[in-house]
């Protein structure tokens, strides 16, 4: 018999050779070298955009832009602002916004 879903733990086996059970996520299993490495391969805008744009450079620029307005105690909050959708994949939702017609209830649907 197979486990479903409800009993089955859903686990990523990370590139730094961790083993993160999203269900039950430990400390000591999230690392920074595979948060940042994660989110390096993630494209902001949907991959829309006309040059790569990883979320990783979003968080750095926000970072900086952050620190420069003379909020430096806010450094490590706008690193950290992005951080999920290198673990768990990011949306675009003001580009899904910006789909109107083409979107409905079960997703998106080709125009025309």
């Amino acid at each position: 018999m197979q486990a479903n879903r409800a009993t089955k733990p859903y686990v990523i086996d990370t590139a730094s050779g961790a083993r993160l059970d999203l269900d039950n996520p430990r400390p000591e299993d999230i690392r920074i070298e595979d948060v940042a490495g994660g989110l390096s391969k993630v494209c902001r805008f949907g991959a829309q955009a006309r040059e790569y744009y990883s979320v990783a450079q979003h968080a750095l620029l926000v970072q900086r832009l952050v620190v420069e307005a003379g909020h430096s105690e806010l450094a490590l909050a706008a690193l950290r602002r992005v951080t999920r959708q290198g673990r768990v994949g990011g949306r675009a939702p003001r580009c899904s916004a910006c789909l109107g017609p083409l979107r409905h209830e079960g997703g998106s649907r080709a125009a025309g």
